[in-house]
């Protein structure tokens, strides 16, 4: 059967060998096709071998060349894991330039490179190698090889460790000659020991007749030990030579100057400048005079270095003038920022509402106050003034100080209740530039403002606790501190406190400290409700009529009975404060002459008109005094009258405040109102 079959005798052929000769033909078709795709894709590869392989020998070349113009020669070692040497797995060409061994002897030896090292630098190496290698980091290496021909070849080798999975395998670097720069650096060190012995010479000469000088004379050397002080600073000093040289002549400055004259000293010395000081040192007798230092750097006429040579003075005398004219300018600058503070506390205080009047009363009530307060104004005592809101706790303040030896300071006020506790700190106790975000310049707080005078402070129970320990401090040490200073301030200020909160029960609750609680209340005032002063009504009516109508450009001369029994009978919450106010109110609508109060005051709750047992008592025994014209004993006496003795009769009235004396207190202020 040839290579071809008629389609006439296929067609005769039984269907199974009909399908087993074509199946044959198409298995051979399909070996041939694969056989060809494979030599084309080998062909393909060899081509890319071709091309990887040129692009190799390219970059090799390039490589090569690279290193061939490395000034220096260009090394890799591996370190056997089991012997722990460094075989040399690459070196560049120069190491036979530099050293005159091959090549193939530098791959075919471990430790080669450490085998050429000089003998006295061969242990260093290998630490410093071991350290640089062990942190898997970089490193120099400076060192002296051994040529092949017994030369001493200086060299600085630049170290890197080769790490394999976090693990040292291995080292590369380069290595350098630097023996012509070590041989140059040799010369100058030997011409320099040459020229310091004849400075050494010339010296000799020197101290002969800086011992004879009338200043102090020292020198230090190029690495700023001291080498030489003449006599006159042995003498100053009182110590010997031994003990003043090198650093010893620093022993002697003061603490406070030490660290700021070391300072100025070696920077000085490091950039060789002049040196220019002014500390104090320990004379012989043990006293700390101030001496002024100066000196001037040395070199030599190559330009090299020596140190310098320097003189001091004592200038004591001087900087004790120089100190006390600037403890003068700084009091003067003080006192001239403290009279402008003042001044502009003042001025703060007239710019207020011009409510300018007296404590206007006529009551027990009131007189007693006054007489409280008519006590305790000469004394510097602390006071303690309580009371409603609105019952005038800032005019007893002032009146206190105005009747007191303080009147010619300021009367310095606080509202304690008005500032958040971030500032209140820096309101009372002032700031240094940078203390907090915003503090631009140093501010007196009012403390200093009222050296010399009368703190108020106003709403004292709203003192955060954070600042009452502060506050108690001031009290107790007449001193502080500003906040984000150090320095302490000393300062001499009486305290008047006011409050309308209940500090005894704070101080239960622990809302109060209770040491500052009795540090504050030593001389206690407390203001009286205008509800339990009802009989002064007319007299402040008419006090605050006069007053608004010259504001207001009217005039009242009369208030209808019915207005007045309105008044009368009103309980008052708000105290004086709530009938200055409506009286206020009242002038503005008044068209005419009389006085017409448009206020419509609520019912007075039965419960609120009902007065205390102490209250009642009061009453009752003042108007049994009146009705005896304040006769205490005797038949017609009001103890008698009352049933009791009248020792015991004295002690309640003293209890009761009861005191039968005219009142009359003018005191500077507003209208009284707290």
């Amino acid at each position: 059967m040839g290579p071809f079959i008629s389609p006439r005798v296929l067609w005769a052929l039984p269907l199974g060998q009909l399908i087993f000769i074509v199946g044959f033909f198409l298995v051979q078709a399909f070996l041939i096709l694969s056989l060809l795709i494979t030599r084309a894709r080998k062909r393909k590869a060899e081509i890319e071998c071709e091309r990887l392989k040129g692009l190799a020998e390219t970059e090799n070349k390039r490589l090569n060349d690279l290193i061939a113009n490395v000034p220096g020669m260009v090394w890799e070692t591996r370190i056997d894991p089991v012997t722990h040497k460094h075989a040399m797995t690459f070196v560049s060409a120069q190491a036979e330039k530099m050293l005159g061994y091959s090549t193939k002897e530098w791959l075919s030896t471990p430790d080669f490179c450490i085998q050429l090292i000089h003998e006295a630098d061969r242990e260093r190496i290998r630490g410093e190698l071991e350290e640089i290698l062990s942190r898997s980091k970089r490193g120099i290496l400076n060192f002296r090889w051994i040529s092949k021909d017994k030369r001493t070849v200086w060299v600085k080798a630049q170290v890197a460790a080769i790490t394999d999975a976090g693990k040292t395998v291995g080292s590369h670097g380069v290595t350098v000659d630097v023996t012509e720069k070590e041989l140059a650096e040799y010369a100058r060190v030997q011409a320099a020991k040459q020229t310091v012995d004849q400075l050494r010479e010339s010296e000799e000469r020197f101290r002969e007749m800086a011992d004879s000088a009338p200043v102090m004379i020292w020198i230090v050397d190029h690495d700023g030990r001291c080498t030489y002080v003449n006599k006159r600073w042995l003498d100053f000093t009182g110590r010997t030579t031994e003990e003043e040289l090198d650093h010893g002549w620093m022993e002697g400055v003061h603490p406070d100057d030490y660290e700021a004259c070391r300072e100025s000293y070696f920077s000085s010395f490091n950039e060789r400048r002049p040196v220019e000081l002014e500390y104090r040192v320990r004379r012989y007798d043990g006293e700390y005079r101030w001496v002024y230092d100066t000196g001037i750097p040395r070199f030599s006429s190559e330009g090299t270095f020596l140190g310098y040579i320097g003189s001091a003075i004592d200038i004591t005398e001087r900087k004790e003038s120089e100190v006390a004219l600037q403890t003068a300018h700084e009091e003067l600058h003080q006192l001239k920022n403290q009279l402008e503070a003042e001044n502009i506390s003042l001025q703060q205080e007239l710019q207020l509402d011009e409510k300018f009047g007296e404590i206007v009363g006529q009551s027990d009530a009131i007189k007693y106050v006054l007489f409280k307060i008519n006590q305790v104004a000469p004394t510097d005592s602390t006071v303690l003034i309580t009371g409603e809101t609105g019952t005038g706790k800032e005019l007893a303040a002032r009146a206190i100080h105005g009747a007191s030896s303080r009147k010619d300071r300021p009367l310095i006020k606080v509202n304690c209740g008005a500032l958040s506790p971030t500032l209140i700190e820096s309101e009372l106790f002032g700031h240094e530039k940078g203390a907090f975000t915003g503090a631009v310049g140093k501010k007196q707080g009012r403390f200093e403002l009222a050296n010399g005078g009368t703190l108020f402070l106003d709403e004292i129970g709203e003192l955060p606790p954070e600042l009452q320990v502060k506050l108690l401090r001031v009290i107790q040490e007449s001193e502080f501190e500003r906040l984000g200073g150090g320095k302490t301030i000393k300062v001499d200020v009486r305290i008047i406190a006011a409050t309308n909160r209940n500090l005894r029960l704070e101080v239960e609750q622990g809302t109060f400290r209770e040491d500052l609680w009795y540090r504050l209340n030593v001389y206690p005032i407390t203001m009286p409700p205008l509800r339990q002063r009802k009989e002064d009504i007319p007299l402040l009516v008419e006090h605050f009529s006069n007053t608004y109508a010259r504001k207001f450009g009217k005039t009242i001369s009369s208030v209808s009975p019915r207005t007045m029994q309105s008044l009368q009978a009103h309980s008052w919450p708000g105290n004086i404060r709530e009938l200055a106010n409506v009286i206020e109110r009242a002038v503005i609508h008044s068209p005419a002459n009389v006085l017409q109060v448009l206020d419509q005051f609520e019912a007075v709750d039965g419960s609120a008109q009902r007065r205390t047992l102490e209250e009642v008592e009061r009453d009752y025994i003042i108007s049994t005094l009146e009705e005896t014209g304040w006769r205490i004993e005797g038949k017609f006496g009001a103890a008698r009258i009352l049933g009791l003795n009248p020792s015991t009769l004295r002690t309640r009235m003293l209890k009761l405040g009861i005191q039968r004396r005219n009142a009359s207190f003018v005191a500077t202020n507003s209208n009284g109102i707290t």
